[in-house]
């Protein structure tokens, strides 16, 4: 198949996400801290990003932080952090 792109290829440079990096997610902590609930159109506002929704699993997994989401009723989801669990 000519003319398509192959993901699977190992690359010479590291490859940065946005998402990840430390600056994108002292700004999501600063706005959770607030104590306000987000949605991610918010978030993606607020911090600056194209896709806040890749940056939050790694307050999960590698910051530990409690962020909860919870679905609304038309069908958006909220982010916040737990109550307590500030660190």
């Amino acid at each position: 198949m000519e003319g398509t792109h192959n993901n699977s290829k190992k690359h010479d440079y590291p490859i940065r996400k946005d998402s990840g990096s430390a600056r994108t997610i002292q700004k999501i902590r600063q706005l959770f801290l607030t104590g306000h609930s987000f949605t991610a159109r918010e978030l993606n506002v607020l911090a600056g990003l194209d896709d806040v929704r890749k940056a939050i699993p790694v307050l999960w997994n590698m910051g530990g932080w409690p962020v909860v989401n919870c679905r609304l009723s038309d069908r958006r989801k909220v982010y916040r952090l737990e109550k307590g669990g500030e660190r």
